[in-house]
């Protein structure tokens, strides 16, 4: 697999864009991050439909890490990098913070907090 964007030319000699794809692995913790958030939209706050909405676009948000992972800059924060590594990087969907990490070719997705937490 080729790392980063690399330009090939194909018999037609059209450009073509090569991505580099992760695999995306979540730990428990981010796991039961989810698990937490959808729960308490559902039974909190009583809206089922914006819960499942709301985790849809969570996981959007990570899957598009599969193509895009390093366009992400490492977040500054100490305390982020104390608790998840001097590499972790982050993104955040609506009011939530994704933190992941990139390992060779794996997007391990630590966890999912709200963005207030970081600060």
């Amino acid at each position: 697999m080729q790392q980063g964007y690399g330009i090939l030319k194909n018999s037609n000699t059209a450009l073509i864009l090569q991505m580099k794809r992760y695999h995306l692995l979540f730990t428990s913790e981010a796991k039961t991050d989810i698990d937490t958030l959808y729960i308490y939209i559902v039974d909190e706050l009583m809206s089922p439909q914006t819960a499942d909405d709301y985790i849809h676009g969570i996981i959007t948000s990570i899957g598009n890490l599969k193509f895009s992972a390093e366009a992400y800059a490492i977040n500054p924060h100490e305390h982020i990098q104390y608790l998840y590594g001097p590499n972790a990087r982050s993104i955040t969907y609506k009011k939530m913070t994704i933190i992941y990490s990139i390992e060779n070719d794996n997007v391990i997705i630590q966890r999912i907090i709200p963005g207030a937490v970081i600060f």
